[in-house]
């Protein structure tokens, strides 16, 4: 380039890949998905409050890559340093590495179930990628409920999930997240249908007892109780099903987990 003359070319700036664990524990991430991206060199370590490469920059799923909105992430052209991403899901504008989630009680619709879905993500890669994959883990439990054997077919139903909590403390640069005590309460989750006869809900990891009341239906205007058949855990990503049937000599249903 001669002396005077302006450069055209165009800082590259990085590009994000999913691997294979999928958002929600259903399919895919989709369009219009979005994360928030920290980075920071490997010898400085874990990404922290502040002084960060990048923090929280805004990512958009888009023809099966996140890309950047607005200015992203350019790429490191360190000699000796490489670069650590941690990604989030769902995207939030102020967000702090470490930090509490709360899980929302309306889940009741596609939309609103996917952005109850905490994630985190993680990848060092070397200095000069453009394309980065992003292994995400998932932070919440999934609970199914089928109602194939509950004779509900054209009835107007809603399910309602009964979770112990309603928070996790988590930390991106740890990539963990505890369920809190202090601060959380029970809460009535709704629950999303998703057309095979069968809702799901994404709650913190939790105990739950046997007979006690795990959920309730309304069932066109009549509310039912749905009790446990036996103890369950709900662990940190991993999903729980269970069979909901009607028992014979109550007005209520029960809930018998399938073994996954």
């Amino acid at each position: 380039m001669a002396y005077g003359e302006e450069s055209t070319e165009v800082e590259k700036r990085v590009t994000f890949v999913p691997s294979s664990e999928t958002r929600a524990t259903d399919n895919a991430f989709e369009a219009g998905d979005v994360i928030g991206v920290f980075a920071t060199t490997n010898e400085r370590g874990e990404i922290l409050p502040s002084g960060n490469y990048a923090s929280n920059e805004k990512y958009t799923f888009s023809g099966g890559k996140f890309i950047p909105v607005g200015d992203g992430i350019p790429v490191y052209h360190g000699d000796i340093y490489s670069i650590n991403y941690y990604a989030i899901y769902p995207y939030q504008a102020n967000q702090s590495v470490s930090f509490t989630f709360t899980v929302g009680e309306d889940q009741s619709t596609h939309a609103n179930y996917t952005k109850n879905d905490l994630m985190m993500g993680y990848n060092a890669a070397s200095t000069t990628d453009a394309l980065v994959s992003l292994k995400f883990r998932h932070i919440l439990g999934q609970v199914v409920i089928k109602t194939s054997h509950a004779g509900l077919e054209g009835r107007n139903c809603t399910l309602l999930f009964l979770s112990d909590i309603n928070k996790v403390n988590a930390n991106l640069a740890k990539l963990t997240a505890l369920r809190t005590e202090g601060g959380t309460r029970p809460i009535d989750v709704i629950m999303c249908p998703d057309g095979l006869n069968q809702y799901k809900a994404v709650v913190p990891p939790q105990k739950m007892v046997a007979n006690s009341v795990m959920a309730y239906l309304r069932i066109d205007g009549t509310t039912y109780l749905a009790r446990l058949e036996k103890d369950a855990n709900l662990h940190s990503g991993r999903s729980i099903v269970f069979d909901l049937y009607p028992k014979d000599d109550a007005n209520e249903y029960i809930l018998k987990q399938i073994d996954n």
